[in-house]
């Protein structure tokens, strides 16, 4: 059985999985930083449109699977895309390093397997 979250999130890394679908890894305050799969993301801009650039902080809504390491993210909004730090290169070089530190730095969640 999977659970539906919904959580704040800071878009931290992405990758592409399949020609639609991309693995995404995310920053929540409740969660720690997790890894999920966005099916559709490339292709579909009404579930996603955005909200899984870098930078990006949104409302992500996924679900928990308690046999797999990936959650499933369903669909995102918007809160705040950074636009200040996207006109600067400067900025963005420097928020790209932050990134990877929290990146590295936050280990992913682990899964309690005896509940």
């Amino acid at each position: 059985m999977s659970t539906s979250v919904k959580s704040q999130a800071i878009i931290l890394k992405y990758w592409d999985y399949s020609e639609k679908d991309l693995i995404v890894s995310f920053l929540t305050p409740t969660h720690g930083r997790l890894q999920g799969i966005a099916n559709g993301a490339k292709a579909s801009r009404k579930r996603f449109g955005g909200v899984l650039d870098l930078f990006t902080q949104a409302n992500l809504i996924f679900k928990e699977k308690k046999s797999s390491h990936l959650v499933f993210i369903e669909e995102g909004e918007v809160l705040d895309g950074f636009l200040n730090i996207r006109a600067d290169y400067n900025a963005i070089l420097l928020a790209q390093g932050l990134i990877e530190a929290a990146h590295h730095f936050f280990k992913e969640e682990e899964k309690n397997s005896q509940a």
